[in-house]
C-alpha cells in the first residue's frame, strides 16, 4: 500500500489545520517490478556466461563502449570495465589492415538498419593477433536513439588450423 500525506495550513500558522490522505494497492505494480527484475537477473546471467564476448556501443565515431561483457579479457586481455571507461576502445584493437571492412560492414547495417557479420584481426593486451567473428545489429529506439549490439566469437584456432 503506498500513503501519499498532503497537509493544508493557514496563514501564518505552522501546524496543518487539515490533512489529506490517500491509500494506494501498488500490488500490482510490486509484482510486475518484481517480474522485470527476475527477467533481468536471467538475461544478465545468460549474458554473462556465454564463451563470446557480447557488448553493446554507441554508433559515434568511436564507438564509445555503453556494456561488455566480461569473457572479452579471455579474447583480448582487456576487462569490459577498460572498455566501459574508455581506457581502450573497441576500434584500437581491430588491425589496420581489417579496419576498412569493419567500418563497411557496419555503416552498411546503419543505413539498412540491420544485421553485420565480419571476420577480422585485432591485437590483444599483450600484442598477440587474434581473429574474430563479430556479429552484430543496430538498433533504434523509440525516442530516435540508436546503438550497435553485437558480440564476438573468437575463431583464432579455426583460422590457424586453415578452416575458414
Amino acid at each position: 500500500i503506498s500513503v501519499d500525506v498532503l497537509p493544508e495550513f493557514e496563514a501564518g500558522d505552522p501546524k496543518p489545520f487539515r490533512v489529506f490522505s490517500t491509500l494506494k494497492d501498488i500490488t500490482e505494480q510490486k509484482n510486475y517490478l518484481n517480474a522485470v527484475m527476475k527477467a533481468e537477473k536471467r538475461y544478465r546471467s545468460l549474458i554473462e556466461n556465454l564463451p563470446e564476448a557480447v557488448y553493446s556501443c554507441k554508433l559515434d565515431e568511436i564507438l564509445t563502449t555503453i556494456h561488455m561483457t566480461d569473457n572479452v579479457e579471455k579474447i583480448t586481455g582487456y576487462t569490459g570495465e577498460d572498455f566501459i571507461s574508455d581506457r581502450i576502445q573497441i576500434l584500437d584493437l581491430i588491425h589496420p589492415g581489417d579496419i576498412q571492412k569493419f567500418r563497411e560492414q557496419v555503416d552498411k547495417a546503419i543505413h539498412d538498419h540491420g544485421t553485420f557479420q565480419v571476420t577480422y584481426r585485432i591485437k590483444t593486451r599483450n600484442s598477440e593477433i587474434r581473429w574474430v567473428e563479430n556479429m552484430g545489429e543496430v538498433v533504434m529506439l523509440d525516442e530516435g536513439q540508436s546503438f550497435l549490439i553485437g558480440f564476438w566469437h573468437d575463431i583464432t584456432e579455426r583460422i590457424e588450423a586453415g578452416q575458414t
